[in-house]
């Protein structure tokens, strides 16, 4: 995340505060990534601090749940139909499907959807 980001020591210390716990907190879904969360802020010429619990929660962890990486679309699909390599040519490729006023829905065509009939 950190590095889809392009965090750098130049970056200014709020936003590279906020993409290391953004990291951190989609880090979460994943399966070994715990739920406790320790954030330690270090300067050159000041000690280091932690943030509290507060702060996290009620601050960046929700933000991170509005600023949240955007879902895939249909350009994204078309992408990851398009992946090189000989060993994904055997891999289904994706299908869409958007009711008006909905999220692009992406289909998998290996599973025929509920309550269609072939």
């Amino acid at each position: 995340m950190m590095t889809y980001r392009e965090v750098s020591p130049k970056m200014p210390l709020r936003l590279a505060l906020y993409y290391a716990v953004e990291g951190k907190y989609f880090g979460e879904e994943a399966g070994g990534v715990g739920w406790k969360t320790d954030v330690y802020v270090w300067q050159v010429g000041s000690k280091p601090f932690r943030l509290s619990e507060d702060t996290l929660e009620k601050e960046l962890f929700k933000l991170c749940g509005k600023l949240s990486p955007r879902s895939v679309d249909k350009r994204h699909v078309e992408i990851l139909n398009n992946l090189s390599g000989t060993k994904l040519r055997g891999m289904p490729k994706l299908t869409t499907s958007r009711k008006k006023g909905e999220d692009l829905k992406i289909i998998d065509s290996r599973f025929k959807p509920s309550g269609s009939q072939t």
